[in-house]
């Protein structure tokens, strides 16, 4: 009898960031970061296409392309500095996270092309990689696996009026 193998996308499938320690599994930390980025930017690509500028045909690729392509190399620029400094500086520490979120400065200026847009967005990669990996270093998850969203309905008292106990049903 033939062994059944798993399919070829099962291990890419797995690869998150967090599964190695920083400074290993760069192609592992490249997927990890490469499919949120891919996702979001087609979710973005496809909420202007829909939505905002309403291409039709060909320029629709482009809708996608403008929101996906930076966002892919950001996720990559900023994987790739932050395992090279671990790598370099033979430390795990924030200080590589910065490095890395301060370095997707120029592709963010290359997409944006407004510097006072490209200078908020990197402090705003940079506060969210801070917070990441402090997150991460104590313990905690950033975003919950599973989220209770119907037990948090059924806990809340969404009426917009009370019942005022002297009026009669």
């Amino acid at each position: 009898m033939e062994e059944l193998r798993e399919p070829w996308y099962e291990k890419y499938a797995k690869l998150r960031y967090f599964n190695a320690p920083d400074g290993e599994d760069l192609l592992g930390k490249l997927w990890g970061s490469g499919r949120i980025a891919l996702l979001t930017g087609i979710n973005f690509g496809l909420l202007d296409a829909l939505v905002l500028s309403r291409p039709f045909r060909v320029p629709t690729l482009n809708n996608l392309a403008y929101s996906t392509m930076p966002l892919l190399g950001i996720a990559t620029t900023f994987t790739s500095v932050t395992y090279a400094a671990t790598n370099i500086r033979g430390k795990d520490d924030v200080y590589n996270y910065v490095l890395g979120a301060a370095a997707t400065a120029p592709v963010t200026h290359l997409w944006l092309k407004k510097p006072f847009w490209t200078f908020n967005i990197t402090l705003f990669f940079i506060f969210a990689a801070v917070t990441k990996k402090l997150v991460t270093e104590a313990g905690g998850t950033f975003f919950p696996d599973q989220v209770k969203r119907m037990e948090l309905l059924r806990s809340t008292d969404l009426t917009l009026v009370k019942k005022h106990p002297h009026v009669l049903d």
